[in-house]
């Protein structure tokens, strides 16, 4: 399978920022839930102290890094945004680890479909969500990530 990169599916240059920011959210029985922080941590590459005003760095090379923050509630991650995600492959594969490490959907403004791991989130998802983002798509590897997100 081909590899496609968020740059291309956008129609971007891969150099080229993107404005918008990923949601991954964990649900079950339609109320919010996750695991604790230290697997979501590790599937980035960083430790607890490794943030700055709760925002994580992540940086690739010089064209490619962006930021993230986790919301915790009783000590369990139950949403993380990335903001401004580059087009760099070991981000797919940091998110696609968080995706098959909880119950976690992944979803970003103006997507085609919200994208899960695992065929039995999509019955855990709150009432509304698929009729409002559309039946999630299951990716099997991180390469899928961004077609599935963005076609």
């Amino acid at each position: 399978m081909k590899s496609v990169t968020l740059a291309r599916c956008l129609g971007r240059r891969k150099d080229q920022r993107v404005g918008i920011e990923y949601y991954i959210q964990g649900y079950r029985n339609g109320e919010a839930t996750g695991i604790n922080l230290k697997p979501i941590l590790d599937a980035f590459g960083k430790k607890e102290g490794d943030h700055t005003d709760g925002l994580y760095r992540l940086f690739y090379d010089e064209a490619n890094d962006c930021n993230f923050q986790v919301t915790v509630e009783n000590g369990i991650v139950t949403s993380i945004c990335i903001f401004r995600p580059c087009a760099h492959q070991r981000l797919y594969r940091s998110i696609f680890d968080v995706l098959r490490a909880g119950p976690y959907v992944l979803y970003a403004p103006g997507s085609e479909a919200p994208v899960i791991a695992y065929p039995d989130i999509s019955d855990n998802l709150p009432d509304g969500m698929i009729d409002a983002l559309g039946e999630p798509v299951i990716v099997h590897c991180a390469d899928d990530i961004p077609s599935a997100l963005f076609g």
